[in-house]
């Protein structure tokens, strides 16, 4: 069971890697086969949850404007925000998702526009690495118990 929970673990953070790169370059292969739909769906959450998402980017981005745009600052609001979707105790695998879509979403707003938020590259592979590293220290049992990533 332990090196299963270690697979649902490993593609979670492949998963983010992916949707990071896939924000900044939308042609980049697919990095493991669960990608392309997880791609799929981000996009249509991101379309229509753009508002739901300004509003919460609105309030990261001023908490890191005025903490300090570190790359540690980046991640340690990216996990309180999102540990609120889960802060009453339920899993769905809509919320799963919303993790990457939300973090997909500050990628494409904060990494392609021109902010004093350090280097595009660096930013995006902190947010990133928070969503992989949040799914797979939080959500993985959860995850594996649904059956994994099929």
């Amino acid at each position: 069971m332990s090196s299963d929970i270690d697979v649902v673990r490993r593609i979670a953070r492949l998963l983010a890697l992916d949707i990071g790169n896939y924000v900044l370059s939308p042609s980049a292969r697919p990095k493991c086969q669960h990608a392309s739909t997880l791609r799929r769906i981000v996009d249509e959450l991101s379309t229509r949850h753009e508002i739901v998402f300004a509003s919460i980017a609105r309030k990261l981005g001023s908490r890191v404007s005025v903490e300090g745009a570190t790359a540690a600052r980046w991640r340690y609001t990216f996990i309180a925000v999102v540990s609120e979707l889960f802060a009453d105790g339920h899993y769905n695998w809509g919320r799963v998702v919303t993790v990457y879509a939300f973090a997909a979403w500050l990628v494409r707003q904060h990494c392609t526009t021109e902010l004093q938020c350090g280097s595009s590259d660096d930013v995006a592979l902190t947010i990133s690495c928070a969503a992989g590293d949040f799914v797979a220290d939080k959500l993985a049992e959860w995850i594996y118990r649904q059956g994994g990533w099929v």
